[in-house]
């Protein structure tokens, strides 16, 4: 059974899922959230003796540790799960307050979010924030390289997202 915390985030206004919902309908919904209930909501990857995280939203800020961040959302209790998928609140701050020696969060090289446009990557000590496409239709992807993180991008094409067309 799909948690009822789950369904409401998809669906959620904020979200932009009222339109989800109104495209998929309830079963719709309640068919693609069994699929993301056993999806990972925080991806590690172990890449030549750099650990990168991934989260779609961001880690909030009140995590300071990755080991400890990894710790404290196993409850995965709906702020949590809010937080690190949909919150643009440790964005905000990050690109508000971004400095050259930004506080990095330990035990792990590099955090990797989307979920917020951005023309070029948002750099906040090791978090990266690389959702470019909905900005300027280019898609950025990051690869380690020598134990640095460094960006490509696809240039926008006849397939890529047009945020005035919609797809």
């Amino acid at each position: 059974m799909v948690k009822p915390n789950v369904i409401g985030i998809i669906v959620g206004s904020k979200t932009g899922g009222d339109k989800t919902l109104n495209e998929l309908g309830k079963i719709g919904v309640q068919f693609f959230c069994q699929y993301l209930n056993n999806l990972p909501m925080i991806i590690e990857v172990n890449h030549r003796n750099t650990k990168v995280g991934v989260v779609h939203g961001s880690v909030p800020l009140k995590y300071t540790d990755w080991d400890d961040f990894i710790v404290g959302t196993k409850a995965l209790d709906s702020d949590t799960i809010e937080e690190c998928l949909w919150s643009r609140d440790t964005f905000d701050f990050c690109r508000k307050n971004n400095v050259y020696n930004a506080p990095r969060i330990a035990n792990v090289d590099y955090v990797l979010s989307g979920h917020t446009a951005v023309d070029d990557p948002l750099i906040y000590g090791n978090r990266i924030w690389i959702d470019s496409q909905y900005n300027t239709g280019d898609l950025t992807v990051a690869t380690i390289q020598g134990g640095k993180m460094r960006y490509m991008r696809r240039e926008k094409d006849a397939y890529s997202f047009d945020k005035h067309r919609g797809w």
